[in-house]
């Protein structure tokens, strides 16, 4: 391998552990540090959606690089890398779900692109105003915008489904918003949405496919343009590459961004739909050097080629998905009295511990010091948030999930 590919794709493993001790060694769901195994169900954030140094992957692109040269240093070859991720992109990921996508390549961060995202609803309509949700306890929609003012200054939040109690309510509240802005011809832009709230405050909550059908329907019915936030939840997280591909909504933007590479290296997409006319407008690029764009692309071309070419990968997700929410399901059973709950998508789950505070994340300390890495979500950390490798084995994925229920067995005897 390249030794300065080998050593960038090991500061990215290092760095995106979840651990704060440093890794010595990482193969797809096992990490070793200081002598010590962990099982990883947090996967880098998200980011390492193939586990850590995937050795299909690796080779691929140790091939790649011995045969046609180093990247980041010769135009023909950035070209090349570029033309051959946008081919496979389109033919293995857009056309075989019907979807006229643009696709443009942003930069690293998924903050970009939906950055972009924005600023081409507001030049596109002409209007500024962005509607997005928020979940019943503070703003959560979208994150990816905390630290940018001048276009937060534009957003409007309103209920999320679970706030204001059943689906038709909260739906009910948008479109009266929308039929008051609509008289005073103050329509928004867009509306940006998640169809799971998975980070931070978030809670992995999901979204119902209902839900959001007729927000899609919503925004038709007014001329507003639909954003979906694919950035935590697509590339296969939720089962399907694209997390609304199940509701038969076609988004007018989608920003996907962790878990499209093959080993983690940041890269984040934004697609448009044709009528959208994207080429009109300039969006820009944000890359700190042509090497760590050459190596995403290349990295998320690997991926797609050796995973999305067949329905196969797909079917696998889901098996895994069954067992981790029976698993998951039978826990709650288990402990019907303490009111636990399961929720999410695919192999981004949660288990909800709301009626005992600080419980979950004295299950996340336990369970580190067991062996495992997993992470907390929700405004007061109520839910254990369990988020493995799509490529993990079942082996792998049952004797984590062995240790998380020995440690909450073992933290709930503090519990009364």
């Amino acid at each position: 391998m390249d030794a300065r590919v080998a050593s960038y794709l090991r500061e990215l493993s290092r760095s995106r552990s979840g651990l704060n001790t440093p890794v010595c060694r990482a193969d797809g769901s096992v990490l070793i540090a200081e002598g010590k195994q962990y099982l990883d169900f947090y996967s880098g954030g998200g980011r390492f959606a193939y586990g850590h140094a995937n050795t299909m992957l690796l080779r691929r692109l140790d091939d790649n690089l011995r045969q046609r040269g180093p990247i980041g240093e010769n135009n023909a070859r950035s070209l090349n890398i570029q033309l051959r991720f946008h081919s496979l992109f389109e033919q293995l990921i857009l056309q075989p779900r019907e979807l006229p996508y643009q696709t443009h390549i942003i930069g690293p961060d998924a903050a970009f692109s939906l950055q972009a995202a924005i600023q081409l609803a507001r030049d596109f309509t002409g209007r500024h105003t962005i509607v997005a949700f928020t979940e019943g306890h503070g703003r959560q929609q979208p994150a990816q915008l905390a630290g940018s003012h001048r276009l937060l200054a534009g957003m409007v939040f309103v209920p999320y489904r679970r706030s204001r109690g059943l689906d038709g309510n909260a739906m009910a509240h948008l479109e009266q918003l929308f039929e008051h802005l609509a008289a005073e011809q103050r329509l928004p832009a867009a509306v940006v949405a998640e169809t799971v709230l998975g980070q931070g405050t978030g809670g992995v909550n999901v979204l119902t496919w209902g839900w959001l059908k007729d927000l899609a329907r919503l925004c038709r019915r007014y001329g507003v343009l639909l954003i979906v936030d694919d950035s935590h939840t697509g590339a296969g997280r939720t089962g399907c590459y694209f997390s609304f591909e199940a509701a038969a909504v076609v988004p007018d933007m989608v920003v996907l961004g962790k878990g499209l590479s093959g080993l983690g290296v940041p890269l984040s997409l934004l697609l448009t739909a044709p009528g959208l006319d994207a080429d009109e407008y300039y969006i820009t690029e944000h890359w700190p050097s042509h090497f760590e764009r050459d190596l995403a692309l290349l990295t998320t071309a690997h991926a797609i080629e050796s995973y999305w070419a067949d329905t196969q990968f797909t079917q696998q997700i889901r098996q895994l998905e069954a067992l981790l929410r029976d698993w998951l399901e039978n826990l709650v059973h288990s402990h019907a009295q303490r009111k636990f709950a399961v929720r999410g998508r695919g192999l981004m789950q949660g288990l909800l511990i709301n009626r005992y505070p600080q419980l979950a994340h004295d299950v996340a300390a336990d369970a580190l010091k067991a062996g495992l890495i997993i992470e907390t979500a929700g405004s007061r950390d109520e839910v254990l948030k369990l988020q493995p490798a799509l490529t993990i084995g079942k082996e792998a994925l049952i004797a984590g999930l062995n240790l998380l229920e020995q440690s909450l067995t073992t933290c709930l005897k503090s519990c009364r």
